[in-house]
């Protein structure tokens, strides 16, 4: 979708090579779409500005009646396995797991800000959703819910009072960009006790910077971060790659699973050769 022109969507199946037009679903007025999720080559979701979501099976050729997605104002949507479609808006979130048929509300204990949502890249198994707080009248970031079992959000408290640009998850780390300075944190164990999260601040970000989008991207196993935005007015495109180790150390000496024998009148192990 473009800005200038958001009743229209141009679809590639040539990897950006060439462009088809397509018409966006109508609500009667003229600018309808906010957001824009893909599934896979045919199937194809988007939010109105009336807050429903459209779906089209095939390629954006036509489109099914809008469905009410339970958030108002919607900011974000994601598709992160077949049927399922999650949504964060206005102080609200929501999925369906029906193909888009149904919205069930999961708002819970979040407070009136705006919200981006996204799975964890397990989420087939764990069903555990992220929502970050894209709003600079907030001073908490991320939050945690794993639906089917959780009754309110997780604070996951990262330590930097400051409202978030976006969360992702990536080969077992999740990563916010702070809306305010730009930083970038990252942890390890988000699924962690609560309480326990620890947080690293991977980049301080710079004072002259306005960023308005966040990404990260799996490059050939390495996690790249991306952020677009303004330098002194300048539109600018940053990258920052993260080097996670991603294959454990080979030991030499002892193996892997080696049993060490214990002496049994003092407790020490024996020695090994």
């Amino acid at each position: 979708i473009v800005s200038s022109n958001p009743s229209n969507i141009y679809v590639s199946h040539s990897g950006g090579d060439s462009f088809t037009t397509r018409n966006a679903p109508s609500n009667g007025t003229s600018a309808p779409i906010v957001e824009i999720a893909v599934e896979d080559d045919q199937t194809i979701y988007v939010a109105g500005d009336d807050d429903n979501i459209y779906k089209s099976t095939n390629s954006a050729w036509t489109w099914e009646d809008g469905v009410d997605s339970k958030v108002n104002d919607i900011y974000t949507m994601q598709v992160p396995m077949t049927d399922w479609v999650l949504v964060g808006g206005d102080g609200e979130v929501s999925y369906s797991d029906d193909g888009g048929e149904s919205f069930e509300d999961e708002s819970g204990n979040l407070d009136n800000a705006w919200y981006v949502v996204t799975a964890h890249e397990d989420f087939a198994d764990n069903m555990i959703i992220f929502a970050a707080t894209h709003d600079s009248s907030s001073d908490e970031t991320v939050f945690l819910f794993e639906i089917g079992e959780s009754t309110d959000w997780e604070d996951l408290v990262v330590d930097n009072g400051e409202y978030s640009i976006g969360a992702e998850y990536l080969n077992g780390a999740l990563y916010t960009m702070s809306g305010d300075s730009d930083a970038v944190y990252r942890t390890l164990n988000a699924t962690a006790t609560s309480g326990t999260v620890a947080w690293q601040n991977l980049y301080d970000g710079a004072t002259t910077s306005d960023v308005w989008a966040f990404d990260v991207i799996d490059m050939d196993g390495e996690n790249v971060l991306f952020a677009a935005g303004e330098d002194s007015g300048t539109p600018k495109l940053w990258a920052y790659n993260d080097w996670l180790a991603t294959t454990s150390p080979k030991l030499v000496s002892p193996g892997n699973n080696f049993e060490l024998a214990i002496d049994p009148n003092t407790g020490f192990g024996l020695p090994f050769y």
